[in-house]
């Protein structure tokens, strides 16, 4: 993980975010993309459940 600090071609990304979004914004997009993990966090465990239940319902019709 220290590798990409010491990367001077991510010093410049972040010196470029921080002049063209501006210090005020960049506390808010952090927050919506920690949200937006969360929730894509969340949907793929639900999605994890989902599969197995499909495949009963689909085992249930061909037994018909």
């Amino acid at each position: 993980m220290r590798a990409i600090f010491d990367n001077p071609l991510f010093l410049v990304v972040i010196v470029l975010l921080i002049l063209v979004w501006g210090g005020s914004k960049l506390p808010n997009a952090s927050k919506n993309l920690a949200q937006s993990l969360k929730i894509f966090r969340k949907e793929m465990k639900s999605d994890d459940k989902t599969p197995e239940k499909d495949e009963k319902k689909a085992d249930d019709k061909s037994n018909d």
